[in-house]
């Protein structure tokens, strides 16, 4: 005779921790237990401003020069003074971006070390964006994360979306003027304004400009999402039904009721959040706890 009766939900893991079918399956986001909490409570996920970002290419200004198809022509001094207070304003100020990490090609199929491979197994990145191993790594299906994100492009906005590649900025650019990310157009300027001139060059130079880190990031892996809009000053995106699994640090709080809040918030999308732990400095996972409550928001 055979049980009947329906499997609890948590014995059916919506990632597979030890095995993978391809590398753009998933993409993790490392979050502080606090900021965790909080997306968790309100179910949104803020799009940074691009200049919130570490790379000292999107933290620090970006410094134009100009050129001309009139090479003999000055540059009149109030359009440059403008390009120089203004115009990384312009460029970086109406772009927010959701960063997230991918895993690696390694971490597919079901090999014992395959697990190095896996967003969530970076021991810098639990270091430096995991509240020092103290946080969270949140698990998104890709296709429906992106799905969300187009759902929520602002009419008018523009959305570019792609890998980070890697390659240290050159201090001299071999370039034509027309391809030199950091070279604006002065008679477009002139004839179009500064902030539809800029507008065009991101877009036009959108790959090196938003999509392009220092090499010594690399390891990281990252995918984003880049929208350009000059109307809103933050965007919020629904996490619907992307959230598909929450892995804690090793050094997550022992308080029980801050464990069980914790999988209680995850119960309502049948997640059951497993720990990371280190091994002799290899990666393992267990789950946490069992949640204090059976039911989910699909019932």
């Amino acid at each position: 005779m055979t049980d009947e009766r329906p499997k609890a939900w948590w014995t059916e893991p919506q990632v597979d921790y030890f095995c993978l079918d391809r590398e753009d399956q998933y993409v993790y986001r490392y979050r502080t237990h606090e900021r965790a909490i909080q997306e968790l409570k309100t179910r949104k996920i803020r799009m940074s401003p691009f200049a919130e970002l570490n790379d000292p290419k999107e933290s620090n200004n970006w410094r134009f020069d100009l050129t001309s198809s009139d090479s003999r022509q000055g540059f009149d001094p109030n359009v440059e003074r403008e390009i120089e207070e203004s115009g990384t304003v312009f460029a970086k100020a109406h772009a927010k971006v959701l960063c997230v990490t991918l895993d690696d090609a390694s971490a597919v199929g079901m090999g014992v070390e395959n697990i190095w491979g896996r967003g969530f197994s970076r021991p810098r990145m639990w270091q430096q964006y995991g509240e020092n191993y103290r946080g969270v790594c949140m698990i998104f299906d890709r296709v429906a994360l992106d799905r969300i994100v187009q759902a929520a492009r602002p009419e008018g906005s523009v959305l570019m979306a792609g890998r980070v590649i890697y390659g240290n900025t050159p201090r001299v650019f071999r370039l034509s003027f027309a391809d030199h990310p950091f070279m604006l157009d002065y008679d477009r300027v002139v004839a179009a304004g500064l902030q539809q001139a800029v507008f065009e060059h991101v877009i036009r130079h959108r790959d090196r400009l938003f999509f392009e880190k220092a090499i010594d990031w690399q390891s990281e892996k990252e995918r984003r999402w880049v929208i350009w809009d000059n109307t809103h000053s933050e965007l919020f995106l629904d996490i619907g039904d992307a959230l598909k699994g929450v892995i804690v640090g090793s050094e997550f709080s022992n308080d029980v009721a801050l464990q069980e809040e914790f999988q209680d918030l995850c119960a309502g999308d049948k997640i059951l959040v497993y720990q990371l732990h280190w091994r002799n400095g290899s990666p393992d996972i267990n789950f946490l706890r069992l949640p204090t409550r059976a039911t989910s928001r699909g019932g």
